[in-house]
């Protein structure tokens, strides 16, 4: 990176409404901080929430507020509404975006209203922003298209960073032999309308009733998002009579669980219909997991051309394709070959040369 200004006068700081450990956000925040920090640059995270573990990787945006100057240069993350953004339009200095994607409203029309006016509060919030911005990046092309829609300047894509090797650690093995007797489907994400879990428990049921009763589908992801959504789901277990053991919702999970499921699973699916970049692929290829989703949104710019996507829900050609999976090796390979090849253009090499494109123009 070939700074235009002396690094020792330069800051670069970014601004983090929440800072969770584990969270893909914050995770890919720290990863550019500590680049900018190796490029000698004057670099910090500001955040609003930060978790205990974290004290020491951020500073209490509500106790101290960033710099202010032209030689600052501030980045938002923006998943949500918060005081940051109305911060970030009174600043002195340059200003850019990372873009995260905000989950439609329409999606919590049936289960919540306070989450329907939080969707709508920020994409209002979002719109706003537009004039202030020097240069703005969505993390995947998806999201990069929806700036330009909304008139954000000097748009690009930024990845989220996964740091691939947290996944080598040692997985749970209490996960690994409660997993070790069964064919296995996983999804990993909250438990919110979107992600259409229905539709994942309907392909469960289509392959156990066609091809393998001796099989098990477990949700990794935080279960009290959307109660109401939740107890639709088990409802449909019941007309399904499927059992608990079954489908498993796990909750939130440790690392080495998390991991442990991964590994432990044969298939993982997503029927999911709205997502900004979904990490979850990238830790399905991480950790060699066949991947077969529906094609949509972000899911296919994250993908490329790895893993088994496709275009309709038809759930008794699905379930064929997972069977293949499941007995055919060369065919399974197949796919995982795929995927290892797309996982290269997630790299911190990669990551960190899509960190220069987006700050060298502002530099």
């Amino acid at each position: 990176m070939c700074w235009p200004h002396e690094p020792e006068s330069m800051q670069i700081h970014q601004l983090v409404p929440a800072l969770h450990d584990g969270d893909a956000i914050g995770d890919s925040a720290r990863a550019i901080r500590d680049f900018l920090r190796r490029k000698h640059i004057n670099s910090n995270i500001y955040a609003y929430t930060i978790d205990d573990n974290l004290s020491q990787e951020a500073i209490d945006f509500k106790s101290q507020q960033p710099p202010d100057g032209p030689d600052v240069l501030l980045i938002l993350h923006f998943a949500l509404p918060s005081g940051m953004t109305e911060y970030l339009k009174r600043a002195h200095c340059k200003k850019a975006l990372i873009y995260h994607n905000i989950t439609p409203a329409f999606y919590w029309l049936r289960y919540d209203k306070a989450l329907v006016h939080l969707a709508y509060a920020g994409r209002k919030e979002l719109e706003s922003l537009a004039p202030f911005i020097d240069r703005a990046a969505g993390d995947s092309e998806y999201n990069r298209q929806e700036l330009q829609q909304l008139s954000f300047p000097n748009t690009c894509v930024l990845p989220i960073y996964v740091k691939q090797e947290r996944y080598s650690i040692a997985p749970s093995p209490y996960v690994l032999e409660q997993l070790q007797n069964t064919f296995n489907f996983l999804f990993v994400g909250r438990v919110a309308p979107n992600k259409k879990l229905e539709d994942v428990i309907k392909l469960f049921h289509f392959y156990r009733k066609l091809y393998n009763p001796l099989s098990r589908l477990i949700f990794v992801g935080k279960i009290n998002v959307t109660p109401a959504y939740y107890a639709s789901l088990r409802q449909l277990m019941a007309r399904l009579a499927l059992m608990p053991d079954d489908v498993v919702f796990t909750g939130h999970v440790d690392w080495a669980e998390l991991v442990a499921y991964y590994k432990s699973s044969h298939i993982f699916v997503s029927m999911s219909e709205h997502e900004g970049f979904c990490v979850p692929l990238i830790e399905a290829m991480i950790c060699d997991t066949p991947i077969v989703a529906y094609s949509t949104t972000a899911i296919p710019y994250t993908l490329g051309d790895a893993g088994i996507q496709f275009q309709e829900k038809d759930f008794e050609e699905i379930a064929g394709i997972c069977r293949k999976i499941e007995i055919d090796k060369s065919f399974k390979d197949s796919i995982l070959e795929t995927q290892r090849k797309q996982l290269k253009k997630y790299s911190k090499e990669e990551i960190e040369k899509s960190v220069e494109e987006f700050i060298n123009p502002l530099l």
